[in-house]
């Protein structure tokens, strides 16, 4: 039986498709525009010598550029 208490559950679950169909957006995007930006050199940096810190502060970066701002409404 599913926990249906809250949207999104304390444990990562919900019963909602719409958080899933966003989280699944969100996943394709990263992995698009991750291999546009932190692998755009093919002289530079490659899978290899990519750092993990490096991947670490540009997901970062990413996720808070798609942070939801409230508008006032006029």
């Amino acid at each position: 039986m599913q926990k249906n208490t809250y949207l999104l559950n304390d444990d990562g679950t919900t019963h909602s498709k719409q958080l899933y169909r966003i989280a699944h957006q969100i996943n394709k995007e990263i992995i698009i525009t991750a291999k546009a930006e932190l692998l755009k050199n093919p002289n530079g940096t490659n899978r290899n010598t990519l750092s993990e810190l490096d991947v670490q502060q540009w997901v970062k970066r990413f996720l808070s550029s798609k942070v939801a701002q409230q508008q006032a409404i006029i």
